[in-house]
């Protein structure tokens, strides 16, 4: 649907002043910048190989300045909207946050307008339909939306008569006008701030509009030439056409006709400032804090509060206490402000220097004994807790426990209780072991088995035996011996997992089924049901065994017997909040001038060893 209106759309001289650069440049630029997936600085380096240096800055201000003007002077050129329109969302980033992008467009594929807010929710539904309408006179009787939850309830309120679709795929045609939105946005190198995130997307809508055809736009008067700024040749009237007719000052149309009256205009207003510095007197004084206060009556409309520093508002109330009352409405603050800066200023010459009295802070080791036993232990009250700091020789009251939890925001007793997964699978795994073999081919190619055994709760590993011949007694005998190292730490074991190995022989269930134990068996081929056992081999090969050459039966074991005081003593893990299964127990407070690092090496260099000694 077309107009009748193909008049010029014109801008005003005002919007190009105080600029050092001609129109066509800036238009030129903005143009650029919309149109084309450039950048900042890509468009910087196309104005300097046409003899034009332009900052990337500048550029970015002026697409934010005149993006606006030109889509408003280009508007009454504009093609009527359709009834028909497809709406959707789409997102892009800003600053590092995500923003909806709500679009819409007709069916001759105008985008009618576009919104970014930072919420996807009824509101910004609601505002965005509201500005549409608004905007373009236009009342739809088709929407085609996705089956998001908040369009029917704005569509019910905003427009009850519109028939509602949301078939599937129905919303192809937006969905694809997003892609060309994504394409102009990728190389932009991001967008910083919602306010140039709006000006860009509906710049963007604006140029995607006058390439298809939607604006009516005639010339009124030929195109300046762009000859004249040294940036090559262009059509006539392409850089005016593509916004209207752009009605230029005639100050920026340049020539040398222009240089001399220029030079006589800067002459006198030299000779002027001259003789009045010559022969200034009261008049010329009292006119000039006339213009200063005409100056700060226009930046108090611009500027609404400014900020000032504490030696602003030092100088500031002293001097009011030179002027009289009658004359502080030169001040762009209240007199009660003045007043009680003044005050503050007394106040602080007549202040001493405050002691804090009262109870002293608690040690900061002892915070952290307190937060650790309520973290640790979520169902110990606070008498709980305080009865096992007395036990540590720490002298605590409840209360104080109490302020401590709550500053660290950890509820009382009850609430303080959640259990999860991984602390309801470890409690699960207390009592449960894994077994299994380890191969490996010595320098003599001959190929040695080691039986092991890690305890899934506490990740420790125990080491069996190394072997060349592991038969069914041999094993049956290692079952023993690490029931009887059990039994001396008092664990109990309620569950062996291991696979279907014929060297685990019927005696070798029947001595862990003699203390109570059930042995679990892993399916057929399914390594993954011993994940344990199988991890800790990958681990024991990445990290020690595919380094060394092994030369015999002794020389791995004794390899083995290192690595695995390593894994259990000093080697973090992760299941373990990076701490080792033979963690020193207790909390340990050391300054840090008062201890350094020290490396210890194991196996040769192979493996490292970090400890904090005293200095």
């Amino acid at each position: 649907m077309r107009t009748s209106r193909s008049h010029p759309a014109q801008i005003a001289r005002s919007a190009f002043a105080g600029f050092c650069f001609p129109p066509d440049v800036i238009v030129l630029a903005v143009r650029w910048y919309l149109r084309f997936a450039l950048s900042y600085r890509d468009i910087e380096e196309l104005l300097a190989e046409r003899g034009i240096q332009v900052d990337h800055v500048s550029i970015y201000r002026w697409v934010l300045r005149f993006t606006p003007l030109l889509a408003e002077a280009a508007r009454p050129c504009r093609h009527v909207v359709g009834d028909r329109w497809w709406v959707d969302e789409t997102y892009v980033k800003v600053a590092g946050r995500w923003r909806y992008v709500y679009r819409a467009i007709d069916q001759a594929g105008q985008v009618i307008d576009v919104f970014v807010s930072p919420r996807r929710d009824a509101t910004a539904a609601r505002r965005f339909f509201e500005r549409a309408i608004n905007t373009t006179k236009v009342t739809p009787v088709e929407v085609v939306t996705d089956q998001a939850a908040t369009y029917p309830i704005v569509l019910d309120e905003q427009l009850p008569a519109a028939w509602h679709r949301t078939d599937r795929y129905a919303n192809n045609r937006v969905e694809a006008d997003h892609g060309r939105l994504k394409a102009r946005l990728g190389p932009m190198r991001g967008l910083k701030q919602d306010r140039s995130a709006r000006a860009v997307i509906a710049g963007h809508g604006f140029v995607q509009n006058l390439r298809r055809g939607h604006y009516e736009l005639a010339v009124e008067e030929p195109a300046r030439r762009v000859q004249k700024l040294g940036y090559g040749r262009w059509p006539a009237g392409s850089v005016d056409a593509w916004v209207g007719t752009v009605t230029l000052p005639g100050s920026y149309c340049g020539g040398r006709s222009q240089v001399l009256p220029r030079l006589a205009y800067l002459s006198l207003c030299r000779s002027i400032q001259l003789l009045v510095q010559l022969a200034r007197g009261d008049a010329a004084k009292d006119l000039e804090i006339l213009v200063l206060r005409h100056q700060l009556t226009v930046l108090r409309r611009q500027t609404p509060r400014p900020k000032l520093e504490p030696t602003d508002q030092v100088l500031l109330a002293a001097i009011s206490r030179a002027l009289p009352r009658s004359r502080w409405s030169c001040f762009f603050v209240r007199p009660e402000t003045l007043l009680r800066w003044h005050r503050c200023l007394v106040a602080g010459a007549w202040t001493y220097p405050h002691h804090q009295t009262g109870r002293p802070a608690l040690d900061e080791d002892v915070q952290q004994l307190i937060i650790r036993l309520a973290r640790e232990n979520p169902r110990w009250g606070y008498q709980r807790i305080k009865g096992e700091l007395q036990r540590l020789g720490v002298q605590v009251s409840a209360t104080t426990i109490r302020t401590m939890l709550r500053r660290h925001g950890l509820d009382p007793a009850p609430r303080r209780v959640a259990t999860t997964w991984r602390a309801f699978l470890r409690q699960q795994a207390t009592g449960i072991m894994a077994c299994d073999f380890v191969t490996v081919d010595t320098v003599w190619l001959r190929r040695l088995y080691v039986l092991f055994f890690i305890e899934l709760d506490t990740r420790r590993v125990h080491l069996a035996g190394v072997t060349a011949h592991p038969d069914g007694a041999w094993v049956t005998q290692q079952a023993r011996n690490l029931l009887l190292m059990l039994g001396d730490r008092g664990r109990r074991l309620r569950f062996l997992l291991r696979d279907r190995d014929a060297k685990f022989t019927r005696a070798f269930d029947d001595v862990f089924g003699s203390e109570g134990a059930d042995v679990l068996i892993t399916p057929v081929q399914a390594p993954n049901a011993n994940a344990y056992a199988e991890r800790w081999i990958r681990t024991v090969r990445a990290e020690c065994l595919d380094w060394l050459l092994i030369t015999g039966r002794g020389h791995l074991d004794q390899v083995l017997r290192v690595y695995v005081e390593h894994y259990n003593v000093h080697r973090p893990h992760r299941a373990l909040r990076l701490d080792p299964p033979d963690a020193p127990a207790g909390l340990t407070v050391i300054r840090e001038d008062q201890r350094r690092v020290h490396r210890r090496d194991r196996l040769g260099g192979l493996l490292h060893e970090y400890l904090r000694q005293a200095a």
